[in-house]
């Protein structure tokens, strides 16, 4: 079944390519559109990544009017930045709300219905992702610009895909870059700057965090551990996250929380009866909603965290974070910020990831632990002294850092 779905595919990308195309790179977009279309239908983590480029799109055209085609679970965060005007709720066929192929049909059908009533509404839509969906909703709106990238990420450069709905493409290189980066730089067509961006939290989010602490009695340093993530494939271990809460307590002097959603307090509750030191674990999966998260992440110490949502809200609020990846998705996903976050599954196994790797993860972190502002602190300290020696003596500008994040610098 999934070859001929394949071969469907490639056959419908090279007929509409041929005779359906509706590239037109050579020809100008709007450089003052007043309404924008902004499409992202995937995870939540990848909404999170690409909030920073949003964030430099509202910052190009704050008088636009901007709605965001979104699925309903990244809705909340969203709401929260103030950086659109209108969020419109999507389903996805690839990421249905229903599982199985009725699921994938009806999201199919509402997604055609939202579109209808998003026809002729705007002047431009951007597709965030280089996905097929998202292509389709464009071109269901009827704007006159559509832009997005060429393909997924993950996809080889002469793809079989959809993207002669869109008017304008961004080119994707091969070389692998981080999903922050590929997202701003989809923007580029439209002369968007650069921006820096850290994740708001708001005095109620702050005040509701401080309540959950307060119920916990916890008025010492913690750290939080996401210990799950939608893809199995991603999961570590119970009894690998066991004993490394045993050594944050014990050798660290931490606490330590276990986070997720509510459909993980079973697997949670497994991993402190697998631990020693259960008077210092905490279950708070399900505790907060997810727009609250951001607050209660900004308090922690240090984040241990399998690939997944929550830990790149982690890395938008700037905490130490341990990040345990695939090899396949560590170059494009680590903790934004971070570049040596990742601790890389040896062999493309999350099983391969040992106790005593993941505690030499976090020891190289260790300064951070209980002062996580002094990298940042630092960081200021050396570009200061780095100007006062160009000012003093005309010095050329330092080399660029050595990371592919300059570009947003």
């Amino acid at each position: 079944m999934s070859g001929i779905y394949t071969s469907t595919v490639k056959l419908a990308s090279r007929l509409g390519k041929k005779y359906f195309s509706s590239i037109s790179n050579s020809g100008a977009l709007p450089e003052n559109p007043q309404r924008i279309l902004w499409i992202r239908l995937d995870h939540i983590g990848d909404g999170v990544m690409n909030v920073p480029a949003l964030a430099a799109l509202r910052a190009k055209f704050p008088r636009a009017e901007i709605d965001a085609l979104v699925r309903a679970p990244f809705a909340p965060l969203l709401d929260g930045l103030h950086l659109v005007d209108h969020i419109l709720l999507g389903d996805s066929p690839r990421f249905p709300n229903k599982p199985g192929a009725m699921g994938r049909l009806n999201a199919l059908i509402s997604l055609r219905k939202q579109a209808k009533k998003m026809r002729g509404k705007y002047d431009l839509a951007i597709d965030a992702r280089g996905d097929d969906v998202a292509r389709l909703a464009a071109y269901w709106s009827k704007a006159p610009h559509r832009l997005g990238p060429d393909r997924i990420f993950y996809e080889p450069q002469d793809a079989a895909n959809f993207s002669f709905f869109m008017t304008h493409l961004t080119h994707l290189p091969d070389k692998p870059r981080h999903a922050v980066i590929n997202n701003w730089k989809n923007l580029q067509p439209l002369h968007v700057e650069k921006v820096r961006f850290q994740w708001p939290v708001s005095p109620e989010q702050n005040a509701a965090a401080q309540r959950l602490l307060d119920h916990l009695k916890i008025d010492a340093p913690f750290a939080i551990m996401q210990t799950r993530s939608n893809d199995r494939t991603r999961d570590w271990s119970a009894e690998g996250f066991a004993a490394v809460a045993d050594y944050l307590i014990s050798q660290r002097g931490l606490k330590v929380l276990l986070g997720g959603a509510a459909v993980d307090i079973p697997y949670n509750n497994h991993i402190i009866n697998l631990a020693k030191s259960t008077s210092g674990i905490s279950n708070v999966a399900g505790e907060l909603p997810l727009a609250q998260l951001p607050a209660l992440l900004q308090k922690a110490a240090l984040m241990i965290s399998v690939d997944t949502g929550p830990m790149h809200l982690g890395a938008m609020v700037n905490i130490p974070i341990v990040a345990l990846m695939l090899p396949d998705l560590a170059l494009r996903h680590y903790p934004w910020g971070q570049p040596h976050a990742a601790l890389i599954a040896p062999s493309g196994k999350m099983k391969n990831i040992s106790v005593a790797m993941v505690i030499e993860k976090i020891d190289a972190v260790r300064k951070n632990l209980l002062h996580p502002d002094r990298e940042r602190v630092m960081v200021r300290v050396l570009k200061s002294t780095f100007l006062y020696i160009f000012l003093l003596k005309a010095a050329p500008h330092p080399s660029p850092l050595p990371t592919g994040e300059r570009e947003l610098l």
